[in-house]
């Protein structure tokens, strides 16, 4: 079925050569696509030629000239096949799903031999797996054409007016309303200092966002897997997690607790606690992105994730890192969540953070599509100290920024409005 739609898809294009190629090439199709020789030396030489030129008659010649002949006989063939213009996207479709199983072949083959290596680490090989499957995948995708990327672009705009907002939701109504929900292939970066409840954001937003199923997936690098669910169903029992942890309370009604967290296990998050590099994270985030289809990825955080390679500056590594997640984003086409630390020196001056306070690289502010300060407010009153919260949107790429009151319950590590 390859060599037929293979003869096809060149047939097409000797048909009616300026359209048919302008489909091939938003496709994405090149020469990779093509096993059988003799299709693929009537592509290369078609690719050098002027497309309203192109005819049996001087794709033959062309390929005489450059010493790789294509017979007339063949192309004539390839027409046989075609046997109309209006067949290319057909031919297409099918040479996408042969490529693929081509290539899925090709890295198995090369898999297989590699894991049989002693040598070969096979946590490195896992790695190296998925990347080569996901970089197989997206390189079938088929491509939009402009028309098709109008009327999506129109769509999503019709959607955003139907849902208040083009992304993913937050937990917050009014952050909701300034970010327009989380959208996908862009990197929005939370951070405040020590103690500000970075993490708590995360864990909130992941699952609200997986409590309304979306498919969400976490990188806790900081936190284990066990204290991050711990805090959170704490709150959900209106509990503190370390009153619990300790034996604080003089009755707790542990059965009552056990049933929520029935609930939470059915709610799609999945949470990574190992120490990757930025290698094995990204080479995580496809593998999530393939195998269990996660809408949402979340990483705690940014300065912890090592890169695996020596450096010139710790801010150098800052910036690569934080380039490949961006890069990972896009291509992975879903939005990030990434926690940043703030610089040392922000946490001794009595003000709010602002940008020039991310830590180790100015990358941070310029790769990510927002950036969200977690700020507390202490205030004397009297003989106590009150506390007030706010979320800050420093840089909303399009959009507005400002502050947004919320309340922060440390002892139940919980945000509301």
């Amino acid at each position: 079925m390859s060599l037929i739609g293979e003869k096809g898809l060149i047939g097409c294009i000797l048909l009616e050569p300026v359209t048919c190629w302008h489909q091939a090439s938003a496709a994405g199709i090149n020469e990779n696509w093509l096993s059988d020789p003799s299709c693929r030396k009537a592509w290369n030489t078609i690719v050098v030629m002027d497309r309203e030129r192109v005819n049996v008659l001087t794709v033959n010649e062309e390929s005489l000239k450059r010493n790789d002949e294509v017979s007339i006989a063949f192309l004539n063939d390839c027409i046989d096949h075609a046997p109309v213009a209006p067949y290319m996207n057909k031919w297409i479709a099918e040479l996408r799903l042969c490529h693929l199983r081509r290539t899925i072949k090709q890295v198995a083959t090369s898999i297989s031999f590699e894991a049989d290596d002693p040598d070969v680490d096979p946590e490195a090989l896992l790695e190296k797996t998925q990347s080569a499957l996901h970089d197989a995948l997206s390189s079938a995708e088929s491509q939009k054409s402009t028309a098709d990327i109008y009327n999506e672009i129109i769509d999503n705009w019709k959607q955003a007016k139907d849902k208040n907002g083009s992304g993913l939701p937050t937990s917050c109504q009014e952050l909701s309303k300034t970010l327009g929900g989380y959208r996908p292939g862009k990197v929005y970066v939370v951070a405040s200092r020590p103690g500000g409840g970075k993490s708590t954001f995360m864990a909130c937003e992941a699952f609200n966002m997986a409590s309304k199923n979306h498919t969400v997936s976490i990188a806790s690098i900081e936190m284990s897997e066990h204290e991050l669910r711990g805090r959170l169903l704490a709150g959900s029992a209106d509990k503190s997690s370390f009153g619990l942890d300790t034996g604080y309370y003089d009755f707790v009604d542990i059965e009552a607790i056990r049933e929520i967290a029935q609930d939470h296990a059915a709610i799609p998050v999945r949470i990574d606690d190992r120490y990757m590099t930025i290698d094995q994270l990204c080479a995580w985030a496809q593998f999530e992105r393939l195998k269990y289809k996660t809408e949402f990825i979340a990483i705690d955080y940014l300065q912890l994730i090592p890169s695996g390679k020596r450096f010139e500056s710790r801010n150098v590594e800052v910036t690569n890192n934080m380039n490949r997640l961006c890069e990972l984003a896009k291509s992975l086409n879903i939005p990030i969540l990434l926690l940043s630390q703030l610089s040392r020196t922000s946490s001794h001056e009595d003000r709010a953070p602002d940008l020039h306070d991310l830590r180790d690289s100015g990358a941070i502010e310029q790769g990510a599509y927002a950036v969200i300060f977690i700020n507390h407010i202490k205030e004397k009153q009297g003989e106590y100290e009150n506390e007030q919260s706010e979320f800050i949107v420093a840089k909303n790429r399009g959009g507005p920024t400002g502050h947004i009151k919320v309340i922060f319950e440390r002892n139940r590590q919980r945000f509301s409005s």
